[in-house]
Parts: C-alpha cells; structure tokens; sequence
C-alpha cells in the first residue's frame, strides 16, 4: 500500500508529486479563467478591452493560485517562484525594462538604415479610440501579458521542474538546465498557434524563452524577464509598429505606422521580428547583456542553485525517518 501511495506522495518532502501538484492547479486555473471569460462576455466589451480584462484577470487568478498552492501545496515561501518587494528587485524590474526597448530599438534601426523598413504614418489609432488612450490599453495588456506568463511558465514551471528533474546522476546544474529546455519548448509551443507562426519562429521564441529564464535561474529574481517581456512586446508592437507575435492590426494605437517590405529570412515577415534572424540575434547580444549585468551587480556569476532545492520541511519524526530512507528521492 506504501508503495502505491508513494506514487502520489512524497514523504520526504511532505508533499504530492510535482506531476499531480501540476494537474491540480493547471485544472484550477483553467476552470477559473474560463469561467471568468464565459462572465466578461456578457458585458459585450471590444476585441481590445476583451484582451485586457482577460489578461488582467488571468494575472490575478495566477497569482491566487500559485500563492495558494505554494502555501498548501508546494509548502514552500511565494518567493520562491521570484517574487519580491526589495530594491534588487525593482532595480532588476527597471534594468529588463530598458534592455527590452533597447534590443528592439535596434532592431527597427538596422531593418530602417536597410530599407525593409518605412514609416508610413505616426502616432496612428484606430476604431475611434484617441491614440492616448489606446497607448495606456496596450501598456495595460502588455504589462499584464508579460507578468502572468514570467509567473507561468519562469516562475513557477522553471522552479518545479529544476526540483523535479535534481537527480543525483546530474546534479541541480543538470536540472536547472532541462527545465530551461523544457519549459521554453512549451513556451515556443504556446505560440505555434499564433497567426503566420513558422517553424523558424516556434524555435525562435524558444531561444527568447531560454533568454528570460536566464536572469531567474542566474539570481532567484523575476523582475528583470518580466520587465524584458513587459518592454520587448510595447516597443515591438506599440512604439514601433511590428507585429507582436504573429498578431497585426489589433493594437489600438502605436507610436509608429510600418510598411514592412524587407526579407522574412531577417525581418520575420508577417510574425514579426521574433521570426527572423534579426529577432535571434537580438535575443543573443540580450542575454550577453543579461550575464554582464548580472556580473557587475552580484559580483559573481553564478548559477541560482537554490532553484533545484525542495523548501524547507518540518524536521522528520523517528516513524518518518524509518520509512525514508533513500537521499536520492526526487520529486518526480
């Protein structure tokens, strides 16, 4: 019966198993946010509204969810998926926030000296919404996109999986590393459904998954891949006027209007810069950036290890003891 048990519960870890922790609060969320959706339909909003209310209330139920879980379930400190009030924090916040306008700042740069690029019109809006207006609904949408998906799939899948993929035989640098790999394969997959995504653009948003866990698993913070992922997607989408991901024409107002004319190879055609060759070489130079900065600031560079440790339990009773006896237990 033990045996049986052991297939659902971790006795060294007094928890369930990351596999069925994972079902649990995936079919939470899930339940949660379709029912949301199924109530903010009654209220008719536009394409635009509808996305940020969506966007907004998914941010919320996250975090109830994964504070809820990591309290009862996971049994382990909120912080831990790389939440924080202290000012490393939000200086990492204001660093990825400037890096992730930065890298795109240069890519418009070099697509416009090369002419795949023109500027057809500025400060453009649409659908009757004033261009002020419209720029705040996609700094909104933007800002509530990137912190609900760093807190997915960084925060909480890049923790889980490092803890449960800490085998002996590999060590917690093995681990950190395919949960790297496995969570930014189903972070490229999330967006193999996007309009005009590509097999070029699928592995491209994998390395940009790579590049936001970078800063998580090289400090145990989330800011700075939430502030790149909250930066990247306005200055791509709303300053510059590329398509966000395969998604055009839907962003109430942007900065800059473009006629894009130059070869999809580079400039990632109708999916946006995210997948082209000028996208990837972006996302290479940023994480170059990433480990610079984070060598100047914590004075190392140093993998976060702590990533692949299991919280804190309780101390074993004598009966515990007894009955766990094998140190190699993962969470598995």
């Amino acid at each position: 019966m033990r045996m049986v048990y052991q297939l659902f519960w971790n006795f060294r870890d007094e928890r369930l198993r990351f596999l069925f922790r994972l079902i649990g609060v995936v079919l939470t969320m899930a339940a949660l946010m379709m029912g949301a959706r199924f109530a903010i339909r009654f209220f008719d909003p536009s394409e635009i509204t509808s996305m940020l209310v969506n966007t907004l209330v998914g941010s919320v139920i996250a975090t109830a969810v994964f504070w809820l879980s990591a309290k009862w379930i996971d049994r382990r400190p909120f912080s831990d998926f790389g939440l924080a009030n202290h000012r490393l924090w939000w200086r990492d916040l204001v660093f990825g926030l400037v890096l992730g306008v930065g890298l795109m700042a240069a890519i418009f740069a070099v697509e416009y000296s090369a002419g795949w690029v023109s500027i057809v019109d500025m400060f453009g809006s649409r659908d009757g919404v004033s261009f002020t207006s419209g720029i705040l609904l996609t700094l909104l949408l933007f800002t509530s996109v990137g912190y609900f998906e760093e807190l997915v799939a960084r925060g909480y899948l890049v923790k889980n999986l490092s803890e449960a993929f800490n085998f002996s035989f590999w060590g917690s640098k093995g681990a950190i590393t395919v949960a790297v790999v496995l969570s930014s394969g189903l972070f490229g997959l999330a967006h193999a459904s996007n309009p005009n995504a590509t097999t070029a653009s699928v592995v491209s948003i994998f390395l940009a998954g790579v590049f936001l866990a970078l800063p998580f698993i090289l400090t145990g913070r989330l800011a700075m891949s939430i502030g790149l992922h909250i930066s990247w997607n306005f200055a791509q989408g709303s300053i510059f006027g590329f398509p966000v991901s395969g998604v055009q024409d839907k962003l109430p107002a942007r900065f800059l209007v473009l006629d894009q004319q130059g070869p999809a190879m580079w400039t990632g055609g109708d999916f946006g810069p995210e997948g082209g060759l000028l996208g990837v070489i972006a996302v290479l130079v940023g994480i170059l950036v990433v480990i610079l900065y984070t060598r100047m600031t914590e004075h190392q560079l140093q993998i976060h290890y702590a990533m692949a440790s299991a919280p804190h339990r309780s101390q074993p009773t004598i009966d515990e003891e007894a009955q766990d006896q094998d140190p190699q237990e993962t969470d598995t």
